[in-house]
């Protein structure tokens, strides 16, 4: 149980710092005279980062170790945001861009070494009860989604912009210094020491995965995964022999010639895309239409955040009946729905009312945890 506290814990933390500069960053960009569309590049680029990023840390922690990659993203994420503090004293534009997309870049790169992390433990560590586990820290997501405006407006309110960047950058370091020994518990779990005691780093998670009893394999996505795989032999595919990995036979790009593999990344790219391309411009349509004070301009980035914090642990009680590919199909045509209460929609002649934005605030976010 501490361990998964320490999880939900540093991700909460994480994902406060991505969406905290929603609510008052456009404001601030805008007053420097950056445009509309550079602004969202410069919220978008974490999301290049997490891409990138995401694709390499999995291989890299294999040497470096599960908690010094977190402790590294926790050091840079909070050196990225006294960066951010520090870019309100940049007058000329172009170099306020320059700084704050180097700067967003490197935040995305410190959060996905965060959050593969999280993810790589609870999946070694909770087996038996991964969607439950998994469940939580989508929560924990959703929670520093929605807790992130919220704090970082209330600190503007009062501070000032720099004064939101000042106190989390400050608070990482903390939690660095202060909560080391706890975070190298990330390297000290019991399940995964027990299987790797006198192996290098660079073997310990192989031995690990192949020491993995058959019944904590997930059989329906070996099967998927392996059945039209002509370099996996027939006997494997039927029964995978023990201590061998055969997942590891299938190429990261013969993913793609899989359907379900293709249909859940459309379905998650859809997912966080529909949760973030409002980013760069709801503040300013909330300020500049309607003519908001940035407390309630924040309470809206809230609202739009809590939706998925509280569907994303309830998911997991949709009866099985029900296949996984349906209940994301649902959760696209829901999407599609709320976002034409989001703008509200021309094309359907929907008044200019911030009620039925609300609306569609409120349901994007169930939405998208489907």
């Amino acid at each position: 149980m501490d361990l998964l506290l320490i999880l939900i814990s540093i991700t909460v933390l994480s994902n406060c710092t991505y969406a905290m500069i929603a609510p008052f960053f456009p404001i601030e960009a805008e007053r420097k005279g950056v445009s509309i569309p550079m602004i969202g590049c410069i919220i978008g680029i974490y999301s290049v980062a997490v891409i990138i990023n995401s694709t390499i840390v999995g291989k890299v922690m294999l040497y470096v170790g599960r908690s010094n990659i977190t402790i590294i993203g926790l050091l840079v994420m909070g050196t990225t945001m006294i960066g951010f503090a520090l870019s309100y004293y940049i007058e000329d534009r172009t170099t306020f861009i320059v700084v704050t997309l180097f700067i967003r870049f490197f935040q995305g790169l410190a959060s996905s070494a965060i959050q593969v992390s999280a993810y790589s433990i609870v999946t070694l560590e909770y087996p038996d009860k991964m969607a439950t586990v998994i469940g939580y820290i989508e929560a924990s997501i959703g929670a520093g989604l929605t807790l992130g405006p919220l704090l970082g407006s209330v600190m503007f309110y009062f501070g000032g912009y720099t004064a939101p960047f000042f106190a989390f950058g400050l608070f990482f370091y903390f939690i660095v210094f202060v909560g080391r020994s706890k975070i190298n518990q990330l390297e000290n779990t019991s399940s995964f020491r027990k299987h790797t005691e006198g192996i290098d780093n660079n073997e310990k998670h192989e031995k690990f995965i192949e020491d993995l009893p058959k019944q904590k394999r997930s059989n329906e996505a070996f099967k998927d995964f392996v059945d039209n795989d002509s370099s996996v032999s027939e006997s494997d595919k039927k029964d995978p022999p023990e201590g061998k990995d055969v997942f590891s036979k299938v190429p990261i790009l013969k993913l793609l010639t899989y359907k379900q593999f293709v249909f859940a990344m459309v379905s998650g790219t859809f997912g966080y895309f529909i949760g973030s391309f409002v980013e760069p411009i709801l503040a300013l349509r909330l300020k500049n239409t309607y003519h908001f004070r940035d407390s309630i301009v924040s309470l809206f980035f809230v609202i739009h955040f809590m939706g998925y914090m509280v569907f994303s642990p309830l998911v997991q009680y949709i009866p099985h009946r029900f296949e996984k590919r349906l209940v994301m199909m649902f959760g696209l045509v829901l999407s599609f729905i709320t976002l034409m209460f989001y703008g509200p929609s021309k094309m359907l002649n929907l008044p200019e009312d911030w009620h039925l934005m609300l609306i569609g605030i409120i349901l994007v976010g169930g939405s998208i945890a489907l």
